[in-house]
C-alpha cells in the first residue's frame, strides 16, 4: 500500500505549508487517520535538491518557509538535497512507512544514477528523456506501494515535468499528463487532470478539525485540479478525490489516493 497526496497552491509557500503541517497532524501525529498508527513518527523527508529548478515553485524558498512551520510545530524532517541523498533515500536504503514531501512543484528532480534526461555533454535533453522521467515514475509508485509511503505533492499538476542538472523539461516539452497516468499505471489506473476543472480545497476533515484557527484563522480556500480517475479498460469515470476506488462528494479534496488499498480506504477522517 502507499499514498499519493495532492495539493494546489500556486506559489503560495505560506499557505501549503500550513496544509501540510495539518496533514501530518492527521497523519504522522495520528489525531484523524485511520493508518495513523502505521505512519505516527515515521521518517519525513523534504526533496530539495537546489541545483534543479522548480515548476511554479522555487523549491529552496518552499523549503525555507516550509522548515520554518515544521520547526515550529516540532516535526523533526531530513531534507533530500542532493542527487546523492535522493536516489539513496528512493533507490539504494529505502525506508518504510515514510513521509516524502516534493518542494519543486510539476516535478522531481531526477537522480542521473537513475538515468539522463539533460547531458550536460551537449548541453540539452536527450532523446528519450520523457521515456526516462516516466519509468522514473513508475518505478517511484512501485516503491511507494512496496515500502507504503505517503507521497505529498503540494503544488501543480503531479509529475508533469521532471528536473535534472538545472533544467526542467519544460524547456524542451514537458512530460505531461504522461506523468501522472505513468505513475497511476501501476495500480492500473489512468487519468484527465483536465476534464474536470478546479475544485476548492477547504472542507476536507482533517483540515476542519486539526487546522489551527487561533494562528492561522479560517481555513484558507486553495484551488486542486479535479481528477477523473478511470480504471484501465473501462469506460465509467469516477471523480478522485480523498478515497480510493469510490467516490466522495467534492468538497473532501484535499486529495489523497490510495495505492493498492481496500475498497474505500482513506488516509484522514
Amino acid at each position: 500500500m502507499g499514498w499519493l497526496v495532492v495539493l494546489g497552491f500556486g506559489g503560495d509557500y505560506t499557505l501549503a505549508s500550513r496544509h501540510i503541517v495539518t496533514i501530518l497532524e492527521a497523519v504522522w501525529r495520528a489525531k484523524r487517520s485511520s493508518y495513523g498508527s502505521k505512519y505516527a513518527g515515521r521518517p519525513i523527508y523534504i526533496i530539495c535538491n537546489p541545483d534543479d529548478p522548480g515548476h511554479w515553485t522555487n523549491p529552496t524558498a518552499f523549503r525555507d518557509t516550509l522548515t520554518q512551520y515544521l520547526d515550529r510545530y516540532g516535526f523533526p524532517y531530513t531534507v533530500l538535497d542532493t542527487y546523492d541523498k535522493i536516489y539513496n533515500t528512493i533507490f539504494e536504503n529505502p525506508p518504510s512507512r515514510a513521509i516524502f514531501i516534493n518542494t519543486h512543484g510539476e516535478g522531481h528532480p531526477i537522480p542521473p544514477q537513475f538515468g539522463t534526461i539533460y547531458d550536460t555533454s551537449i548541453n540539452d535533453f536527450t532523446s528519450d528523456y520523457k521515456t526516462v522521467a516516466k519509468n522514473y515514475y513508475k518505478e517511484l509508485a512501485s516503491r511507494a506501494i512496496q515500502y507504503e509511503w505517503v507521497l505529498i505533492e503540494p503544488i501543480g499538476y503531479a509529475f508533469f515535468n521532471a528536473m535534472q542538472h538545472g533544467h526542467d523539461t519544460a524547456e524542451k516539452g514537458a512530460i505531461g499528463g504522461d506523468g501522472l497516468n505513468s505513475f497511476l499505471s501501476v495500480i492500473g489506473k489512468t487519468t484527465d487532470c483536465f476534464s474536470g476543472g478546479g475544485t476548492l480545497v477547504c472542507l476536507s476533515c482533517a483540515l476542519r478539525f486539526l487546522w489551527r484557527y487561533d494562528e492561522w484563522g479560517d481555513v484558507k480556500v486553495s484551488i486542486v485540479r479535479q481528477f477523473n480517475v478511470r480504471t484501465l479498460g473501462w469506460d465509467i469515470v469516477t471523480p478522485w478525490f480523498q478515497v480510493a476506488k469510490r467516490s466522495l462528494f467534492p468538497n473532501y479534496v484535499a486529495g489523497a489516493i490510495a495505492l493498492e488499498e481496500p475498497e474505500g480506504a482513506v488516509l484522514w477522517c
